[in-house]
């Protein structure tokens, strides 16, 4: 455990020019009690007095804050690095070029599929040319860190390759996979797309397949710890695994001010700006330190070897999943 997270993701509104199936924070409309500027530059100001690495604005779409700009120049002049999340919808030609010129450097688009077919029914009509054009001009304004990720499911988990070869195109050197979760409108719209079973060593074993096949073109990676289970014997591979980024260096603040934990479990709501102190919700946070101690964890990851690597698997997949965040991973395999 760090004394304090040195990445923050900041969603600036919930507010989104999409509506994906699968967005587990339902994205659509803004809170009716949002964050208002003062409120966010005071944050800001927070942030930046503590050295956080990585400043990730997400939302909704943050390009739909109408402030945005003003909050990656005063994140920048401050020598931040910072990351955007957006579907790429409004990123047109100038918009890469201010971003860019600005100082972002990382930039991460969503995509989910090869064709506007498959891409677009489960994001929104509309979103693959939005997203492929964002790439493309994003590429051409010279984004150092530009990179896809990809919402993995029954719909599009065949297209995969198709993805990556789309990418290769395009000149896109990096994709994440990311298994989607049964959360927030997944949950209620996009339940029965929700792989099962051994889904996540099929997408690892696939992933390995498919660097071997384009590593001279493409950084493919996948969000699962689980991928210790299949390198234990790889020292080279165990190396660039890890546990959950859960109380270890991660903290999130929505655009109404709630806290949480992790990317896919900002439903889950450990704290609140306007009431809490972030040091206190970090340091004493239960959910937090049920997952820093390992010795908590239950069932067959209690005794497992490789437990200090992986640290039990997804402890979203355990909340969501089994409502336990100290109990397996439900994807796991390992026996």
């Amino acid at each position: 455990m760090f004394d304090y997270p040195s990445f923050i993701q900041l969603n600036l509104t919930n507010k989104c020019n999409l509506k994906c199936k699968h967005c587990s924070n339902e994205s659509g409309s803004p809170y009716p009690n949002e964050l208002d500027d003062n409120e966010i530059f005071d944050l800001l100001e927070y942030f930046l007095s503590k050295q956080i690495v990585c400043i990730t604005f997400g939302g909704g779409e943050p390009l739909l804050h109408p402030r945005i700009f003003d909050f990656i120049e005063y994140s920048i002049k401050r020598k931040a690095r910072i990351t955007l999340l957006s579907n790429g919808v409004l990123i047109n030609e100038k918009t890469a070029i201010k971003l860019v010129d600005m100082g972002v450097s990382r930039i991460r688009i969503s995509l989910d599929g090869s064709t506007p077919e498959i891409n677009d029914f489960i994001r929104s009509p509309g979103s693959f040319n939005g997203a492929t054009q964002a790439l493309t001009n994003l590429n051409n304004a010279g984004i150092k860190d530009l990179a896809v990720m990809t919402s993995v499911n029954s719909f599009n988990i065949s297209d995969i390759e198709n993805i990556i070869l789309l990418l290769i195109k395009l000149g896109i050197k990096d994709i994440k996979l990311i298994p989607t979760i049964s959360t927030g409108r997944a949950k209620t719209g996009f339940n029965d797309y929700i792989l099962k079973g051994n889904f996540i060593k099929q997408l690892i074993t696939k992933k390995d397949e498919l660097i071997d096949k384009y590593k001279k073109y493409i950084y493919i990676s996948i969000d699962s710890p689980l991928e210790a289970i299949l390198h234990t014997n790889n020292a080279e591979k165990l190396e660039k695994c890890g546990p959950c980024i859960i109380g270890q260096v991660f903290l999130g603040i929505k655009a109404n001010g709630d806290i949480f934990s992790c990317p896919m479990l900002d439903s889950v709501v450990i704290g609140n700006i306007k009431k809490d102190k972030i040091e206190q919700v970090w340091r004493d946070s239960t959910i937090l330190n049920q997952v820093r101690d390992l010795t908590k964890l239950t069932g067959k990851c209690s005794s497992c070897k490789i437990k200090q690597i992986c640290g039990g698997g997804c402890r979203a997949m355990s909340l969501i999943y089994k409502g336990d965040i100290t109990a397996p991973d439900p994807y796991c395999w390992k026996q």
